[in-house]
Formats: structure tokens, sequence, C-alpha cells
């Protein structure tokens, strides 16, 4: 124990020699803080410094900055720094309110530490003193040690942090105050003399004389179910509409990152509880603005019914709860959206025509959660031009891109804004984009649709004029032609007979060689429809075909005798060859169309 506390002068002393020759190189060198006094809330998931110091300028010039420097290994993870200056007269009833003091951009000092100079509201006369309250909030800072618990039992954190003030300068004496959870107490702490704990607090100090950048380290070791949620990623996009509506969506990637859980996970037991699994996180809580309707829930499965929408006294609680329970390590995704009328977001310049400004927040305030980095995409309407964006936050903007969407030609001007570590309920971060915008521009889109309906009717019409059948003959099936072909055969054998009954009267009166060979020409024409109609019909049925090939084969002969029977003058012999020839082609054709 000696020799850990030996090491531990060395170690001031060594930091106490640094920090003079540091200081003697410093610009605001003459400033001493008197009297430093720390709480650090870590009963929740972030690490929050509250402190009040009083410094005093021993130099001969007055001072009117002071730095707050944030140490190397820790400035990634602060969130949020506000310093307040506390007026002279503050026990008096009528003092006035503390006020925000400007905090300029942190520059990297030798040491890579963040620097922040805080701007005083008045500058500080030599010999002068000055009460500043500053607060500093820190998120992944409290790491679960063991990595993993089983479902039902706690969790418990490690937090590690500076027993003394890490400041640029001297300091006369500091104490520091660690709150724990509610009915939590260290488990393990480092123990310093002078240190005590009381309750849930565990105070360290008053540390004397400590050197500028000195460095000891504080661990604390404590039971604790806060629920270290994290989104990784959230993505919004903010589509503005002139025609009166702005259109958000937002896409999340989040983490938990408390103790993973050991085994496998029981729903049974999580259902048994009443209260649940300490560890699981049960639902996520976002508010909206009042004016905001439409809105959806839903992720890569599709919609999620398990949410609620409340009143609440600054717009809409969206209470989102998960498909399943978010244990240690699990992430999930989502996306929520809504809209918001175009008046509430975006407001006309009375200074320049056509003139207009958007001003929104860049992530919804989503409660009890870091955001690690979020991108937020601002979509103008076609045909918006000059667009300046600028945040309230730090952030990196990007060039205009361009989206294309329906009815789009050219594309949207897209204005992108990323920023990190962000935490909602530490201020709003706004995003401010001014831009120009015609109305004339609103009428492309119903002159488009315009356009399109009239080019697809003046289409339609020309296509229905057009004739694309290959030819005239309509297409009909193999049982309809062949029956349009019998019903053609029968007319012409019922002309043929007509003939062959004109033929036999003609062959009673004096020779008149003109009939004859009117006779004989009709009966040729008959004859020759009669193999037209076979041809047509052997094409679709051969069967057919040799019976109504019968059929012509006599009436040829039948022809024949006919010639025969006008030349002769009705010789009886003939006749009756006739008569012969006349039943077998009734018998054939009866066989046909039977």
């Amino acid at each position: 124990m000696e020799i850990c506390r030996c090491g531990r002068r060395v170690g001031v002393l060594v930091s106490f020699v640094v920090g003079i020759l540091l200081l003697a190189m410093s610009a605001n060198g003459e400033i001493v803080n008197l009297r430093v006094h720390r709480e650090i809330d870590i009963g929740a998931h972030l690490a929050v410094h509250a402190m009040q110091l009083e410094f005093k300028n021993q130099g001969e010039a007055e001072v009117s900055t002071y730095d707050c420097v944030i140490p190397a290994s820790i400035k990634d993870n602060l969130i949020f720094l506000e310093a307040k200056s506390v007026p002279e007269q503050k026990q008096e009833e009528n003092a006035p309110p503390a006020t925000n003091l400007p905090v300029q951009e942190p520059i990297e000092d030798e040491m890579k530490n963040a620097v922040y100079t805080i701007t005083l509201e008045h500058p500080v006369a030599a010999n002068a003193t000055c009460t500043l309250n500053i607060v500093l909030a820190y998120s992944h800072l409290l790491t679960p040690v063991p990595k993993e618990t089983k479902q039902n039992e706690n969790q418990f954190i490690e937090y590690k942090d500076n027993h003394y003030f890490y400041s640029p300068y001297f300091t006369n004496l500091v104490v520091t105050n660690v709150k724990l959870p509610e009915n939590s107490k260290a488990i393990r702490r480092t123990d310093p003399k002078p240190s005590q704990a009381e309750n849930n607090t565990i105070m360290y100090g008053p540390f004397e004389a400590i050197a500028p950048f000195s460095f000891e380290e504080l661990l604390v070791h404590f039971p604790s179910n806060a629920l270290l949620i994290t989104v990784t990623r959230l993505e919004r996009d903010i589509e503005v509409s002139h025609w009166g509506n702005v259109a958000i969506e937002e896409r999340y990637w989040v983490r938990h990152d408390g103790a993973e859980l050991k085994g496998a996970f029981s729903r049974y037991e999580l259902q048994r509880n009443s209260k649940g699994s300490p560890l699981a996180f049960p639902y996520f809580l976002l508010e909206l603005p009042r004016e905001a309707f439409g809105i959806y829930y839903r992720d890569e499965v599709g919609n999620i019914s398990t949410s609620e929408v409340l009143p609440s006294d600054t717009g809409i609680s969206l209470q989102l709860v998960p498909r399943f329970p978010l244990f240690g390590g699990w992430q999930v995704s989502f996306t929520v959206g809504y809209n918001l009328p175009l008046s509430s977001v975006v407001r006309k310049s009375s200074s320049s025509m056509g003139s207009y400004r958007l001003e929104s927040h860049m992530l919804s305030n989503i409660q009890l959660v870091v955001v690690d980095h979020v991108v937020t995409n601002v979509i103008l309407p076609e045909g918006s031009s000059q667009p300046v964006a600028k945040t309230s936050v730090k952030s990196l903007l990007h060039n205009v891109s361009y989206h294309k969407s329906y009815l789009d030609t050219v594309g949207r001007p897209v204005l992108t804004a990323e920023a990190h570590n962000i935490y909602p309920q530490y201020g709003a971060s706004v995003i401010q984009v001014d831009y120009r915008f015609s109305k004339i521009a609103m009428l492309q889109e119903p002159l488009l649709l315009m356009a399109g309906f009239f080019t697809l009717f003046v289409f339609i019409m020309a296509l229905s004029r057009l004739d694309f059948r290959v030819s005239n003959v309509s297409i009909v099936d193999k049982d309809t032609l062949t029956e349009k072909c019998l019903q053609e055969f029968y007319v012409l054998c019922d002309a043929f007979d007509s003939l062959s009954a004109s033929v036999v009267a003609s062959s009673q009166q004096p020779d008149s060689k003109d009939t004859k060979q009117k006779f004989s020409s009709e009966l040729s024409d008959t004859l020759s429809r009669m193999e037209k109609i076979l041809s047509k019909v052997a094409l679709h049925d051969r069967h057919l075909a040799n019976h109504i090939r019968e059929v012509v084969a006599k009436q040829k002969e039948r022809k024949t005798a006919l010639e025969f029977v006008a030349s002769s003058k009705g010789r009886a012999t003939t006749k009756k060859q006739l008569q012969k020839i006349e039943a077998e082609v009734s018998q054939r054709l009866s066989t046909i169309f039977s």
C-alpha cells in the first residue's frame, strides 16, 4: 500500500513539473483555479459532469477567455458542453439568471487534447475572480463488466475517470462527487485519501495544489441496469413539395451496448416475470411535431403494428415496440415516416421574391438514446436553385446532388448534412436551408401528365386503324371448314341435277347447236368447282375426300352420258345407263351426308 502511495506521489510530482512548464508557455498562464466542485452523475447511460469553478486572474492584464480541455482519450466521447457565468450577486433575491457563454470550436494542442475556448461575459480584471458553471456529457464511457450476464440477472458497470480536474491551469482545491444509480453501491473503487462513500454517492477530496494536466485514475465498479442503447446510424429524408406537403422518413439502425445475453433467450422466462427482464429494452419513444399525420412504422418484413400514438404537452409521442425485446449485443433496424404541412416547415421570404427558408430538425427527438451518426437529406422540389444550408451543430455539408422521383426530368436538388455523437435531449439539432423556387415550375408535372395521356390516346387511335391480319381469309377451325365445303358441294350437286334434266329435255327438241354448247359448258364449270372443293376437303379429311372423289368421278361419267343423250336424241339404252349413274350418285351423296 505504501508503494502505491509513493508511486502516486511521484506521478503527481512529475505532472506538477510538466504542468508548470506548460503553464509558463501558456497565453493564459495568469489564471488559477481557486475552487473546483465536480458532480459526476453515472446513474443512467451517460456520464454527466456538472462543475462549478471559481478562478482568479493573477496577471496584470485582464482576461476575456477561459480554456476547457478535454483529454485526448475521451474527446471523441463528448456529446455536450455548456458554460454559464454565475453573477456575483447570486445570493440576492433579484439576482440575474446565469448567462450562456459562447464556446468556440475545439482546437488540438500538442498532446492531442481538445481545447474549447469559452468567451467570458465580461473581461476579468487583474486580481479579480469569476465563477463558471460548466456541464459536460460523455457517451460510451460506461462499460459492462462482466461482458455477459444471464437473462434475469443484474448488470454491473465499470466507469473510469480522473480524481482531479483536467485543466491547463493550476488548481488550488478540487472536490469530486460521483453519483451512482439509486440504491446502488460500489463493489469496487479506487480509494485515495481523503475519500468516503455515503449511500449512492462517492466523495473524493478535497485535493489541494493540483498541477496543470494532472491525472490520477478514478475507477468505480457498481451494479446498474441502465439500458445502453445506441443508434449507430440514422438516415433522415425531408422531401419538400410545394403542393403543400413535407414527407419525412427516418431509417434507424440500433444496437444494445449493455451486457450480452449469456445462454439462450427464453420468452417463457420473460413473460413469467411481470416486470420482464431488467436488461431487455422494451420500446422506443419518439417526440413528433403536433402537426404530424400519416405516421407509419415498419421494417424489412413489413408493417409493425406494435406502436402507439399518444398526445403530449410538446406534440405527439410515438411509442415503438420492436418485434422482439432487445438484449445486450442485439441489433434492430426499422423505419418511421410521417407527413407535415408545408407551412409548418417552410417560410416564404418577405424580402426577396421567390425565396424560401426551410427549417427542421436533423433528427426526431428520440428519448434516452445516443446517436452515433446521423445523415440528413433535404430533398427540394425540382426547379429549385441556389440552395444554401447551415446547421446548429458541427456537421459536414456535402455538395448538392440530385434525386429523381416520379415525373422528374433533371432531378430534385438534395442537400446532405452529416453529424456525429448527438444526444437529442441536449438541445435541438436544426438544419436551415435557403433556396429559390418559381411557382411556374409547379406546372411541370401537370403538363407532363397531360402530354403523356395525349400521346397515349393518339397511339391508341393510330393502333386501332391499322390492319395486322395476314390475309382477308378468316381463320376457322377444321370442322367448320369441312361443313362449309359440304354445303357448297351439295348445292353444286343440285345444280348438276338441274342441268342434267335440262339436257334430257332439250334432247327431245329440234337440234340447237347453241343450246348444247351452253349446257356442256355449264356442266364442265360445275365439275371444275366440285374438284376445287375436293382439294380443300383433302387437306383436312382424307376419308371424306375419297367419298367426294367417287361422286365427282360418277358426275364425270354422267356428263359423258348426257352428251351422248343429247347427240343421239334420247336413245333408250343410254337413258337407262344415265338413270343408273344418277342412282349411284344419289347413294354416294347420302353416304357422305350421313
